[in-house]
């Protein structure tokens, strides 16, 4: 039931201790209002004069008030804690994705990633502002209230120190089983999420392939997977709450039976038995509504378990152990790469003893077969990925890809570059916000924009992107192209950015690009043979391996494993 995982959240061990204290102050001002409360009925039904009960009914209202203050105070305290803690997480797992994009999308999945992000946080705020204070209220609520009835008349605290031990038993036992169905259900939501995304992304390809029943079948069979673990899920949570519901009644009627039969023989009084009658409610209230509120909050516990998990990812990523860059890419810098290995969690090696040397501003191809480990190696170099073997080395310094320090020199141009639900200026603008717009019209210029923007409505003022004006394969390149112009950076890296683009739209491009290279350490992954002639040194992979490196012309010039992929391509080897 105690998840050890809320401690390590910062700043939640003192408010574990004021919620205690805060829990104690409340115990006590429901004793002394039930006491008072007790005292005034008696009396009055012992026709005494209501002006007599006076004090007694102030005592009542002022306990009730300050009690309700008290709990308000908690519950603002608490929101503004939870709201904050939330956001915390946020920062960590938006900064994670980002830094460690590949890696988690390959462990957890895009959607899995993506639900962490958005609904896990939501839940996990719920999480923090329901559960501590009912936990607290066990200790700081629940305890006073059963001493206070043992102080007040021994066989109702007897009765209700009896219907503990069970009601915590049944919590326990209920409690792994509720928790046991809701890990499986959040593991299913999440694989289903996952399903569908892949799905909506191989939507074309399932169509050529008319495999849409298939496809449909498989995403049925995952929700209904999901729909009989949530229906497990919820059956546990219900029998728990009658369960525990059914022990807090007869509970309840056990002392009020006892305080009966008192009564009529004359064992106990009247204030007596009324105030043991109204405390009993108190205690298994707590016990009850921690139980409800348990079972509500599970979502936020397997959501704070995922998000723990992404944190602990960009930690490592970011730790100590890591080395910066010793400075700025320049002409005469160096980088040397030796041994570089990756893989995707267990499966074969995607990428296995990759060594190479660049110097200065050159610009390196990487070509090979689809599969290759093209895209794998251009994400190590942009730090969306960690290798789990090799070393880097910038200047001669071990360094590493994952740094701020590297990345800031950088721009990753993808296959299919992300168009934001925002104007045609602020797309172009994206890595540096504050550029003029006299910056962003020449960027747009260089790009080739200069034809979309003047069919556009309302120019570079025309919003873009998702809910706003669609743009072909080409011109969504040229706006990646136009961000890179106006916000110079050393290093490019570019990952098949023509790959779906016609013959003749990357022709037009490949102009734009090149010149977008000058001066530049380019890295530039492509299975299209016809920019080597526009490459320093190119890198030849297949299956994981750097099986040929060097000069593109020199190795064209003979037998190569470069020239019969050129060859296949249909280029003609010079």
């Amino acid at each position: 039931m105690f998840d050890k995982a809320l401690l390590g959240l910062p700043g939640m061990r003192k408010v574990y201790l004021a919620l205690v204290a805060s829990s104690l102050v409340q115990s006590a001002l429901v004793i002394a209002q039930m006491l008072a409360l007790a005292g005034a009925l008696s009396s009055l039904w012992a026709r005494e004069p209501i002006e007599s009960q006076a004090p007694l009914l102030a005592a009542f209202l002022v306990c009730f008030a300050v009690r309700y203050v008290v709990s308000y105070i908690q519950d603002e305290a608490l929101d503004r804690f939870s709201v904050k803690t939330a956001l915390a997480l946020r920062d960590k797992v938006m900064h994670t994705t980002f830094s460690e994009r590949a890696g988690l999308s390959h462990r957890m999945g895009t959607a899995a990633t993506a639900s962490a992000a958005t609904e896990g946080i939501d839940d996990i705020a719920r999480y923090v502002r329901v559960l501590p204070p009912k936990l607290c209220g066990l200790i700081g609520f629940s305890i006073p209230i059963l001493a206070s009835l043992f102080f007040v008349d021994w066989v109702s605290g007897a009765i209700c120190l009896v219907a503990l031990p069970v009601t915590v038993l049944f919590m326990v036992v209920l409690g792994k089983q509720a928790r046991t169905r809701s890990e499986k259900q959040y593991a299913e939501n999440q694989r289903l999420s996952n399903h569908f995304i892949d799905t909506l992304r191989g939507v074309e390809t399932v169509h050529a392939l008319d495999a849409g029943k298939h496809v449909g079948e498989a995403v049925y069979e995952s929700s209904e997977r999901l729909r009989t673990t949530t229906v497990r899920t919820l059956s546990v949570a219900t029998l728990s709450s009658a369960v525990l519901d059914l022990i807090a009644v007869f509970g309840i009627a056990g002392v009020a039976m006892m305080l009966a039969f008192r009564l009529i023989d004359g064992s106990i009084a009247l204030e007596t038995a009324l105030a043991a009658l109204m405390l009993s409610p108190e205690f298994f209230g707590s016990i009850r509504s921690f139980s409800s509120d348990f079972h509500a909050s599970l979502d936020g516990k397997n959501a704070l378990a995922a998000v723990l998990e992404i944190a602990e990812a960009g930690a490592e990523s970011t730790g100590p152990n890591r080395l910066e860059p010793p400075a700025p890419w320049s002409e005469r810098s160096s980088l040397y790469v030796r041994d570089l290995a990756f893989s995707y969690d267990d499966a074969k090696a995607a990428l296995q003893g990759v060594s190479f040397d660049v110097r200065g501003f050159s610009r390196v191809g990487i070509v090979g077969p689809s599969g290759a480990g093209k895209s794998t190696l251009v994400n190590i170099l942009a730090g969306f990925a960690t290798p789990c073997a090799g070393s880097i080395s910038i200047n001669d310094t071990p360094a590493s890809f994952e740094t701020e320090a590297w990345k800031s020199q950088l721009h990753y141009i993808p296959q299919f570059p992300h168009l934001f639900n925002a104007t045609l200026m602020d797309n172009i603008r994206f890595y540096a916000p504050h550029s003029s717009r006299e910056e962003v019209e020449r960027a747009a210029d260089l790009a080739g924009l200069g034809k979309t923007v003047s069919r556009l409505p309302e120019g570079l003022d025309t919003v873009i992107g998702e809910g706003g004006r669609t743009l072909s394969g080409g011109e969504a390149q040229r706006v990646a192209l136009a961000r890179i112009l106006v916000d110079e950076r050393p290093v490019l890296l570019f990952d098949e950015p023509t790959a779906h683009l016609d013959i003749e739209t990357e022709l037009e491009m490949k102009r734009k690009m090149l010149s977008c290279m000058e001066g530049k350490l380019v890295f530039f992954a492509t299975h299209r043979m016809h920019w080597l002639r526009d490459m320093d040194y190119v890198l030849v992979i297949d299956g994981g391996l750097i099986v040929e490196s060097g000069n593109p012309r020199d190795l064209l010039a003979r037998d190569s494993v470069l020239r019969r992929l050129a060859l296949s391509d249909g280029e003609v080897a010079a």
